[in-house]
């Protein structure tokens, strides 16, 4: 990745600006610290302390794999992190991007591709990150993978063009479906996995439920079923004891077309406002087997009940 450079920036404390030579594979000696155009400074992780974070980095992607965490989830942490140790005197914006590719190419998906026009949008989503909302990043990730989509498949269409009006129309018509224009037939493909997942996702409250009633605590599972303008939006419930707060799954596509996608939201509901259960939004999309989203959501859900249960008990 640093092959053809050799060089890099270095502003020292009285703002002059000059170039040092580039150790290529080695940690930064000096902190890399930029500021900012309102003239704060965006910190990174001291020179002294990168060995140790950056061992913990991959011991806890090691965790993680095991965990079975989502893999647009762990590609979006793994990119961050890694950005907040920032381990080298540079590049390390090029290898955020490489290792969260590597994550994704293993699932079979895409590489992480930034664009110029989006680089705002990226770094917002990663500053975002840094206040400890991990959510833009995920998006940013699954938005550049259906990009990724459509423009290969209409690399497929441009190598081997439409010889006769039937592929022709038919190209024109994918690409329209792509572009959210038509009911998509990827979305039959989502939906199915989705209410595999309400199943499993009604199963396993119900489970709960009974485990709180033998324990003399009333509980109870309910889902609720909405229709919003054609799209399903499917609320799953867990009512707990001695009170109208409820640990809920919501089931509902992003944005206001199918893009292919249907994103679970993990909420505790109390009162009018919910709040966020930590574990981040599951995403569910046409490409993946149903047995394969299963095994992911299984493990999601269990981390979503442990940390819903204990935060719901922290608010008794």
């Amino acid at each position: 990745m640093l092959r053809n450079q050799d060089v890099y920036a270095v502003v020292d404390q009285f703002g002059k600006v000059f170039e040092k030579p580039l150790e290529k594979g080695l940690y930064k000696t000096l902190p890399n610290n930029p500021t900012r155009l309102d003239g704060t400074v965006h910190e990174y992780c001291p020179p002294e302390h990168v060995a140790a974070e950056m061992d913990r980095l991959v011991a806890m992607h090691a965790e993680h794999e095991v965990g079975g965490v989502p893999v647009e989830v762990e590609a979006a942490w793994l990119h961050h992190r890694f950005s907040q140790i920032h381990p080298f005197a540079d590049g390390n914006g090029r290898v955020a991007r490489a290792i969260a590719s590597l994550v994704l190419i293993k699932a079979g998906w895409f590489p992480l591709i930034v664009q110029r026009e989006g680089r705002s949008g990226y770094i917002d989503a990663l500053e975002k990150a840094d206040d400890g909302d991990l959510q833009p990043v995920v998006s940013l990730i699954v938005e550049a993978q259906r990009s990724a989509l459509i423009q290969v498949t209409e690399v497929a269409w441009d190598t081997h063009p439409p010889g006769t009006a039937v592929e022709a129309v038919a190209a024109v018509h994918h690409r329209l479906l792509q572009v959210g224009k038509f009911p998509r037939e990827e979305w039959s493909a989502v939906e199915r996995t989705a209410t595999q997942l309400v199943s499993f996702a009604r199963a396993r409250f119900q489970q709960i439920a009974n485990e709180l009633h033998a324990q003399g605590r009333a509980a109870r599972e309910l889902p609720i079923y909405k229709d919003l303008g054609g799209r399903k939006e499917i609320d799953v419930e867990l009512f707990l004891p001695a009170t109208s707060d409820a640990l809920q799954l919501s089931f509902r596509p992003p944005g206001h077309r199918s893009r292919g996608l249907i994103s679970v939201l993990p909420l505790l509901m109390q009162g009018s406002e919910p709040t966020m259960i930590e574990g981040g939004t599951f995403l569910i999309n046409y490409a993946e087997s149903n047995d394969h989203a299963q095994t992911r959501f299984s493990f999601w859900l269990e981390r979503i009940i442990v940390a819903g249960l204990n935060q719901w008990r922290l608010t008794l």
